[in-house]
């Protein structure tokens, strides 16, 4: 349960980061090499825990509370 909802937060938290930077940044000023490669990997990031990290937890969650089923350890 703590996985999940410290996910959810530091989700919801870089799409804030997002909105805040849009807002204060200049809209006619180009975007530099470095802008889009720093942009590119925190796009990743934020897609790998909405996609990948979210679900999961929400499964290994739902899995263990309410079917009382044990998951498999690596």
């Amino acid at each position: 349960m703590v996985a999940l909802v410290t996910s959810i937060l530091i989700t919801g938290l870089m799409i804030y980061g997002i909105v805040a930077y849009g807002q204060r940044r200049p809209t006619d000023r180009p975007t530099s090499w470095g802008e889009a490669m720093v942009g590119a990997t925190y796009i990743f990031m934020l897609l790998m825990l909405v996609f990948g990290v979210v679900p999961d937890r929400w499964v290994r969650l739902t899995a263990v509370s309410y079917t009382h089923l044990t998951l498999p350890t690596i």
